[in-house]
């Protein structure tokens, strides 16, 4: 009896950690506030074109699109990972100013069109196609082509 109890058991969580991913879509609303404070911070003049919420097992992260195609991912807590326009710049508010000086100086006339970010590292695209890898301390570590 023991073993069909235990049997059971385990199919049970077998099956809870099998369908735990779920994707759907969420208002602006039922975002976390940080990413809601984000977006009136840095994005307040373009509407929302959709946003989701992807969660698997233990980890939760947001994506939202922006009507102009901003890409913005937000991890569990609201904070962003990633932000990303096709041609247009991303706001200067959001880069470090350190990576703006550098992108200044060193590559005149290119604008950071993607940013991501991590707990070691910010890597940015310019408009060129050139990817940039700076540590936290806003040092270039690598550059891509």
């Amino acid at each position: 009896m023991k073993k069909f109890i235990l049997m059971i058991l385990s199919v049970v969580l077998f099956q809870n950690f099998t369908y735990s991913y779920s994707e759907r879509m969420i208002s602006i609303e039922q975002l976390p506030v940080a990413a809601q404070k984000f977006l009136k911070t840095h994005f307040a003049n373009q509407p929302l074109t959709y946003a989701k919420v992807d969660g698997y097992m233990f980890d939760v992260d947001y994506e939202v699109r922006l009507v102009d195609g901003t890409k913005i991912d937000f991890d569990r807590k609201g904070n962003w990972t990633n932000v990303e326009r096709k041609a247009v710049a991303l706001p200067e508010t959001l880069v470090p100013t350190k990576i703006v000086e550098y992108v200044a100086k060193y590559y005149a006339g290119t604008k950071v069109v993607k940013i991501e970010r991590n707990k070691r590292s910010y890597e940015v695209e310019l408009s060129n196609g050139l990817e940039l890898t700076f540590d936290t301390r806003f040092n270039l570590i690598n550059v891509d082509d």
